[in-house]
C-alpha cells in the first residue's frame, strides 16, 4: 500500500524526496514509541501462539499445524537433544 503511494507521490512531483517504507516505519516508532510486536499466529488467524496457547503445535479451534512442515518422530528427537535450538521453522504474524 505504501508503494502505490510513494509511486503516486513521485509521478505528481518527481523532484519530491520520498522515504522509504523502512525509513517512515522507524521514524512514526521514533516518534511514538509503538513497536511491532510478532509471535507465531495460526495461519486461519484463529489464535496467537503466545499465553495459554504458548506451547500448543496445533491450532485448538481449526487443528492447522503451527509448523509449516510438521515434525517427524526422528526430528523432534533431534530437537529434543539440542536444547534452547529451535529446529523447524513456523510461520510468523504480527500482532
Amino acid at each position: 500500500m505504501y508503494q502505490n503511494v510513494q509511486e503516486a507521490l513521485c509521478l505528481s512531483d518527481p523532484l519530491r524526496p520520498i522515504h522509504s517504507y523502512e525509513v517512515i516505519r522507524a521514524k512514526v516508532e521514533h516518534l511514538t514509541g509503538i513497536t511491532q510486536i510478532q509471535t507465531d499466529m495460526c495461519i486461519n488467524s484463529c489464535i496467537a501462539y503466545t499465553g495459554p496457547f504458548e506451547s500448543l503445535d496445533a491450532c485448538p479451534k481449526c487443528a492447522t499445524s503451527r509448523y509449516e512442515h510438521p515434525l517427524t518422530t526422528s526430528e523432534q528427537r533431534q530437537g529434543n537433544a539440542a536444547e534452547g535450538e529451535e529446529s523447524h521453522s513456523n510461520s510468523r504474524g504480527i500482532v
